[in-house]
């Protein structure tokens, strides 16, 4: 694959498929991640673009065009002087080797004249820089899935027979992620996120799934994005029609206070200009079920418009908090419906996004990776 440096700016066009894949795809795995540490942190893009370069290699290698995108502005900002630097003196000088002799420039300063306080806060802010610089996209994987481990042996069950990857997102639960994509990544229209939730102890699960698609901000036109109606006509029959939106007699008593039970969800996500465009996404979750009655009779142009979706969608923030406390979201299925549900619909077959199917599940607390010291008196019952 060619390095990102090696790559002309003409390959980045504003409506570069690959771009917009990697786009939504890189939005999906951050939400995923958001989910799954329930609030604890909110994941940066750097930490998203770590992880999805570990588990899609294929897509956020040495060609992404997000590699520098996603990372910090200040550590691309000095990229920026080292190739500009490069060019101005006809020789290769890189963003570390900017920022030690800045550094060096300040703490020069500072040997000199000890007294100017002042000084101390940009050689800092320099010191941060290098260290974002000379860290290991490893480590930055990490900050967010604490350690790989194999948790086949543990009780959750396994439709799939794609290859996945385990990890711990805390020390009772882990995460286990499939991913599924086109053969050519530029070939993807979007991406699919399916979160499952499992409560091993009772053998239930739940789940949502989230079909994201790039819009203008505004409107989202169908004739414009390829595959959508077929796509969500997809969700509609795999989730809607598959009995997930309904409520048991038993969910009703245990969930009376609750959104309804929708399971799909379109997530029209905000364009990027450019590969250098800042990474900020502001799209919303919307129904399938509402998406079909706003979007447009027969003789209409089909679209769905921002405006008439107030009242009707939900927040990326809101809807992930509102899916941990099980406001919204599928019902409880027994691993055993669930198994039925999957054996009748499957996932997503056609591959003509991205996707990523994510099981959060209980992972019991090992020696190396001990559970948060409960400082409540002996005998008082947690809740």
């Amino acid at each position: 694959m060619p390095d990102i440096n090696d790559l002309d700016a003409t390959d980045f066009l504003p409506d570069d498929p690959r771009l917009d894949a990697e786009w939504a795809a890189l939005t999906a795995f951050r939400e995923m991640l958001g989910i799954a540490l329930k609030g604890k942190e909110s994941p940066t893009y750097a930490q998203a673009f770590h992880v999805a370069q570990y588990v899609l290699p294929d897509v956020f290698g040495g060609g992404s065009l997000l590699a520098h995108a996603a990372e910090p502005e200040d550590v691309r900002m000095y990229r920026e002087k080292a190739e500009a630097r490069s060019r101005l003196t006809g020789n290769p000088v890189t963003a570390l080797q900017v920022v030690n002799n800045e550094i060096a420039e300040y703490e020069a300063l500072l040997g000199a004249e000890p007294s100017k306080q002042l000084l101390e806060k940009p050689l800092n802010k320099l010191r941060r820089i290098r260290f974002k610089l000379t860290q290991v996209a490893y480590s930055e994987n990490q900050i967010i899935l604490k350690d790989a481990f194999q948790a086949s042996h543990l009780p959750i069950p396994s439709y799939m027979v794609d290859s996945y990857r385990d990890y711990r997102i805390s020390a009772t639960r882990g995460l286990r992620i499939r991913i599924l994509h086109p053969d050519k990544p530029e070939q993807a229209t979007g991406a699919d996120l399916i979160y499952e939730q499992y409560w091993c102890e009772k053998a239930v699960a739940r789940l949502t799934a989230i079909q994201y698609k790039l819009w203008n901000g505004d409107t989202l036109y169908f004739s414009e994005v390829k595959n959508l109606e077929d796509q969500l006509a997809r969700l509609k029959q795999t989730f809607c029609e598959g009995g997930l939106c309904t409520s048991s007699d038993q969910s009703k008593r245990r969930d009376a206070y609750r959104l309804p039970y929708c399971a799909a969800f379109l997530r029209p996500t905000d364009k990027l200009q450019d590969q250098n465009s800042q990474l900020v996404s502001t799209g919303i979750h919307v129904p399938v079920c509402v998406v079909n009655r706003l979007s447009g009779g027969k003789d209409e142009v089909k679209k769905i418009e921002r405006k008439r979706l107030r009242g009707e969608s939900l927040s990326q923030g809101i809807f992930g908090e509102l899916f941990n406390y099980n406001m919204c979201g599928s019902r409880w299925l027994t691993f055993k419906e669930l198994g039925r549900f999957y054996e009748v619909h499957g996932v997503i077959r056609e591959r003509d996004t991205i996707s990523i199917h994510a099981q959060e599940f209980d992972a019991p607390a090992r020696d190396d990776f001990p559970a948060r010291t409960d400082r409540r008196r002996k005998g008082r019952r947690s809740k």
